[in-house]
């Protein structure tokens, strides 16, 4: 895939995990649309599914210091004085642990999604072609499109030669050859 191919999928997953959001691990099922987008390839998968537990971070982490801070910045837990240094060791202490466990929370899941998406598309390629055929993507390299979906055209059938005409209609190349077919005998 593309870097350009990446980044799309990337974001269409995070959009994906913000939308879902209200589920728990929602960077899992974001990352394994993006993964599926991505394609069979499982690193690409890791990849795409990295891109989207880190962009879906961003707007995990500013609602999480925008609360921290909206509660750190009413008073709740401060103190004064010398106490006032304390707490806010505390409290910067806690924003980066709690930044930390946010990434690590948005970052694997996403991993795994990622991964188990590069699966789902390895595992159905019709359905990995369509998908990115909907939203105007190439299919991957490795993918065809499934025969149902192969435009066939008029002329291919009628323009053949008198062989494949005998093999599509028995009864009609022996009466051509002046034989008569067992079956219309009885």
């Amino acid at each position: 895939m593309g870097r350009y191919d990446t980044l799309v999928n990337a974001v269409i997953g995070t959009i994906a995990a913000i939308v879902l959001s209200f589920v728990p691990f929602s960077t899992i099922v974001g990352a394994a649309i993006a993964g599926f987008l991505e394609g069979p390839d499982t690193r690409d998968g890791a990849v795409v599914g990295s891109a989207v537990g880190l962009l879906t971070f961003v707007p995990f982490a500013f609602l999480a210091v925008f609360g921290l801070l909206f509660f750190g910045l009413a008073g709740i837990g401060f103190g004064t004085g010398p106490a006032l240094t304390g707490s806010l060791f505390a409290f910067g202490f806690f924003l980066v642990l709690f930044g930390l466990l946010l990434l690590v929370y948005s970052l694997l899941p996403a991993l795994l999604g990622g991964v188990l998406g590069s699966l789902l598309a390895r595992e159905y390629p019709d359905r990995h072609a369509r998908a990115r055929g909907l939203i105007g993507m190439e299919p991957t390299v490795g993918t065809a499109p499934s025969t149902s979906e192969t435009p066939v055209s008029v002329t291919e059938h009628s323009a053949g030669s008198a062989d494949s005409a005998a093999d599509t209609h028995p009864e009609e190349s022996a009466e051509d050859a002046g034989q008569q077919d067992p079956a219309r005998e009885q």
